[in-house]
């Protein structure tokens, strides 16, 4: 089992608090080992961000049954879009599948130059 990972690095808003507009897509790939059996594992997400805002922690699991049809690529969208960020500053968003290492995707809240040009 492998995680890839991808992420928006910029969010520009010309005012804050501000919704983060995006959600998150996580692409799981299952291979031989990993489909031989059914099998339920445990997914969960934690934001962590700038003063101000309160780590967020979700989680979920993720489940199929035995296949001999490998590999297999899972999508797993993470609904974000309406999270309330309070302020400018620098967000992480830490990705957890079962035993797999933790990948760290940051992203940037700027606040847009709305200012006539």
């Amino acid at each position: 089992m492998s995680m890839l990972s991808g992420g928006v690095n910029l969010l520009a808003r010309a005012e804050y608090p501000a919704t983060l507009g995006v959600d998150l897509a996580v692409m799981i790939e299952l291979d031989q080992d990993d489909l031989i059996n059914d099998r339920d594992i445990e997914v969960g997400v934690r934001i962590v961000g700038p003063t101000g805002f309160d780590p967020v922690e979700f989680g979920g699991h993720l489940g199929w049954q035995a296949s001999d049809s490998w590999p297999q690529c899972v999508p797993a969208p993470v609904p974000l879009r309406e999270l309330e960020i309070p302020s400018p500053g620098t967000y992480q968003f830490h990705l957890k599948v079962a035993e797999l290492d933790e990948i760290v995707i940051f992203a940037n809240a700027t606040l847009l130059d709305t200012r006539p040009r």
